[in-house]
């Protein structure tokens, strides 16, 4: 039921092409809402759908007060406002939710063009703000925002104001290479803004040949390998592919287990992410490999050894990956043909088929769906098997045998089971070899990257456009409408390969690649031809590796595993090598490592995180000298009551965390904080700094600082320097987090920003709805079709449908209710402390590698850990410091 409109409501609205400007400031009730402010409780319609893209504000003063003092979340405003666009001259009727509905008529009245430019800008300005709010608070890739205000942007000749300006990306090629290589989010973004916003219309004609490979010069070990033991599997992995190998099934399960536990996504181990994208399931899912109870149980007696192999892992558009077997006997292949078999008939409705096809000369099986969201090449060497999504891969493994070009046959790889020998039996092996790595940058890479990132975005705007039109109440349904009504630009989808966007079984795909997360893989997509300015950013790319970089160093990991115990606690211990060839191109990273040191500064009781590095100013500061830098974090109760929004949050963490910075025997890079204005050391050698910060110094060249003078003289004390048994220039240990005494404080930081994801993600079908006109019941199947992926709440909860006494719909949280105060609940648990049981690593440079050697404790889930793992027996590898040695007059070892 609504109310008719307050006496303290005040209404203008300005009627205008293409849009009108509207503003509506409404009073709220003196009394505070109850519980915490809610955005999503405010919400905007109009009887004939003629208001469009709503913001709600408090002004720019009240919210920039509230952001400094991190109360935007917690205090209720007064009063309201709300602008929006509207279509028409007629009057207007509005429903404004705040949240109690009120029915308000609105009539445009005509004033001069400065009122309608000022309005307009300040709708402008909010509505962008609300964007980088939202932006803020999501654990989501923003692309509902960015179309909203790129495209908004075009249609009414309005650049985005200056806080938004000031994100705007450089175009460096290869800066992008770089960045597409690794997947970042903000590339991406960039592309579908700049897409939207009509700036990558000009695309030229591909008239020019793909320039050939890269002439890298060969790899030169520092030893030369004489008789290296090479296992079997590794003769029929393609040398420019990744090989990540088990040595037997239980290893590849113990992985399965631990990716599906976290959902496929190892971050949520860290903590609960806002998205599921279930990227092990898809990939499994698209190679037609399913994981069976027999498998588990009898797999080790039917599969000698398996290892995954690819030429990218780039599996959120479609990655180039495969999994090799070496089956013991015929009943491995009985069993993959079966499979094959069950995801044929599943797939029959979506234009499944499985034929035999003819490469180089030897048959294989292709499973595939028009969309390629099944796409397994089945091909057979002898007793090896390999399911892959790319022919190229597929092709490449069936010449080993016959034209060569091994991994096992070349000298890095030998040279890397030199290092890391097979007699360690790594339940994980990785290798990324230096092809492989020059694949990543080669011409064909860099050109299909930029033009599937292309294809992606464009995929989204299509959908994004649709949306839009509906809201808009226009013609949309094909992409030459959407270009009419201005929600696509002019000459949208114009691209070299003259690829388009299409519908296929009712869903957007793209011409030439597929479907949207199964893209064609990239060694398997045709290349006929580039644009000049395609060739001249791979010349760019290719100069500045050969002139930087000149070898691509290759990396290997060694993973093992132990029981602990018999109640699911396991040890992993990691061994990673990077072989430098050069390190000239590491630059002031490796320049700034100090020499390895045999001693270490020794823990005081009570530490429960410390890390030590040995460090030199480098070629960043040439002037600082060689100096031992530490890092304690004391398991004491610190204060929870943290402020976590606002400008304060970072002060705010910094100052209850317990801990201390500390250098030896030379203040080093301690002496380039903004360190200066405290005043002379007292009788007992302490500092106060502005902001409460203290430094206590020593006769022996030692200075520690931090923000608890107590904890400071505790410590000081404890300080010696200890020899150890390992040479190493950085050294980590975390103890036990779920048993510390500020396992609270660590909740209530995790909690903060688990909560603050859970409401992004409700916020977000908050916009679907408002902005887009998505029906609050279809908002959750939208987003996550737009973003190919399952929102998940980071508090654990469920996101449900609930009515609300005004009779409407909001969406919520089990776990996350509105109208609650900020507060951590009593049995919440930090993700990581759930598994987390102490980590101990060092790093360290020498004889041109770079090496790390880790041990992680981890606790499995009930039910999940796998039996028959060998006891650790192994020396600690962290050992207790050694008593210190009696100093000498002029050198002491304890430090005061």
């Amino acid at each position: 039921m609504t109310s008719p409109v307050s006496a303290r409501t005040t209404v203008e609205a300005i009627p205008a092409l293409p849009f009108g400007i509207a503003q509506i400031t409404i009073d709220l009730p003196a009394q505070p809402l109850p519980g915490k402010f809610d955005p999503t409780e405010f919400f905007l319609t109009e009887a004939n759908g003629r208001a469009l893209y709503p913001v709600f504000t408090e002004g720019r003063f009240r919210r920039a007060i509230g952001g400094l003092l991190g109360t935007a979340e917690t205090r209720n405003p007064n009063a309201i406002s709300v602008l929006f666009l509207f279509k028409g001259a007629d009057p207007l009727q509005i429903t404004l939710h705040t949240p109690s509905p009120q029915l308000i008529t609105v009539r445009p009245k005509p004033q001069a063009p400065r009122a309608h430019e000022r309005t307009l800008k300040r709708w402008w300005r909010e509505y962008h703000a609300a964007v980088r709010n939202q932006e803020a608070m999501g654990d989501y890739p923003p692309v509902a925002q960015t179309y909203l205000t790129s495209m908004l942007s075009r249609r009414l000749a309005i650049p985005p104001p200056l806080l938004s300006r000031a994100k705007k990306r450089p175009d460096d090629p290869v800066q992008n290479t770089l960045e597409m290589l690794l997947g970042v989010e903000g590339l991406r973004l960039a592309t579908l803004r700049r897409t939207s916003l009509g700036e990558n219309s000009n695309v030229g004609v591909a008239n020019r040949p793909l320039p050939g490979s890269l002439r890298w010069p060969p790899f030169v070990g520092r030893s030369q390998p004489g008789d290296v033991a090479i296992e079997e599997i590794a003769h029929h992995v393609p040398r420019d592919c990744f090989y990540v190998r088990f040595g037997n099934f239980s290893n590849y399960l113990w992985l399965d287990q631990l990716l599906s536990e976290y959902g496929g996504d190892i971050n949520r181990m860290v903590t609960l992410r806002g998205l599921i994208r279930g990227d092990n399931e898809k990939i499994q899912r698209q190679l037609a490999l399913k994981k069976s109870a027999l498998a588990s149980i009898l797999g080790n007696q039917v599969i000698r050894d398996v290892a995954i192999i690819g030429r990218d892992a780039f599996v959120q558009e479609g990655a180039a990956v495969g999994i090799l077997f070496q089956a013991r006997n015929d009943l491995l292949a009985l069993d993959l043909k079966k499979q094959r078999t069950a995801a044929l008939d599943r797939e029959k409705e979506n234009g499944a088929t499985l034929r035999t096809i003819t490469l180089s000369g030897h048959e294989l099986t292709l499973l595939s769906t028009p969309d390629n969201r099944l796409r397994s090449f089945y091909a057979v060497d002898g007793n090896y098997h390999l399911i892959t999504t790319s022919q190229v891969i597929a092709e490449r493994f069936l010449n080993l045998t016959r034209e060569g070009g091994s991994l096992a046959q070349t000298a890095e790889f030998r040279h890397a089971r030199q290092t890391l020998p097979t007699s360690r039996q790594d339940t994980v092996f990785v290798y990324f070899s230096s092809f492989f790595l020059q694949g990543l940058i080669s011409p064909r890479y860099q050109v299909e990257t930029a033009r599937r990132l292309r294809a992606a975005t464009d995929l989204e705007l299509v959908q994004l456009a649709k949306l839009a039109a509906i809201t808009e109440d226009v013609a949309g349904q094909t992409i030459d409408e959407l270009i009419q009504q201005g929600l696509l630009p002019v000459h949208f989808a114009r691209r070299a390969d003259r690829s388009q966007p299409i519908t296929q079984n009712g869903r957007p795909v793209d011409s030439l690649r597929g479907a949207p997360g199964t893209f064609l893989p990239i060694p398997d997509v045709p290349i006929s031809a580039i644009t000049a300015e395609e060739e001249s950013a791979c010349q760019q790319t290719i100069n500045h590796y050969l002139k930087h970089w000149k070898q691509m160093d290759p990396v290997m990991i060694g993973m093992k595993r132990y029981a602990l115990d018999k109640r699911g606690l396991e040890r992993v211990v990691i061994d990673a090598r990077i072989a430098m060839v050069d390190e000239s191109k590491y630059g002031w990273l490796v320049s700034s490592l100090g020499p390895p040191t045999k001693f270490q500064i020794s823990e005081p009781a009570g530490n429960v995180i410390s890390v030590q590095a040995s460090l030199r100013g480098g070629l960043l500061f040439p002037d600082v000298p060689p100096h031992t830098m530490f890092l304690g974090i004391r398991d004491s109760v610190p204060p929870t009551d943290l402020k976590l929004d606002g400008l304060f949050k970072t002060w705010s963490v910094l100052r209850t965390t317990p801990g201390y910075l500390g250098a030896w025997p030379q203040p080093g890079f301690l002496d380039r904080l903004p360190l200066g204005l405290a005043g002379q050391p007292d009788i007992h050698g302490f500092s106060q700094f502005p902001l409460g910060l203290w430094r206590k110094q020593t006769l022996h060249g030692v200075s520690i600082v931090g923000f608890d003078r107590n904890l400071l003289a505790e410590v000081a004390p404890q300080l010696n320097v200890a020899p150890t048994d390992n040479t190493a220039q950085l050294r980590i240990h975390v103890g036990d987090l779920s048993q510390a005494k500020f396992a609270n404080w660590i909740n209530a930081l995790n909690y903060a920003r688990a909560r603050q994801t859970s409401t992004g993600n409700i916020r977000l079908l908050h916009l679907l709805t408002q902005q887009f006109g998505v029906p609050r019941q279809e908002a959750m199947g939208v987003a996550e079709k737009l973003l190919q992926a399952q929102l998940a709440c980071s508090l654990g909860g469920k996101y449900s449908l609930t009515s609300t006494p005004d009779g409407t719909t909001r969406w919520q949280s089990t776990a996350n209710p509105p109208g609650t105060q900020v507060r951590v609940p009593e049995k919440y648990q930090a993700p990581m402390l759930s598994w987390f049981r102490g980590m101990d690593s060092s790093l360290t440079k020498q004889d041109h590698q770079i090496m790390l050697h880790a041990q992680l404790d981890l606790q499995r889930k009930p039910g999940q850990a796998v039996l028959g793992l060998p006891r650790f027996q192994l020396p600690l590898f962290r050992p207790k410091p050694a008593p210190a040695p009696q100093p000498k007059p002029t050198v002491p070892t304890r430090i005061d």
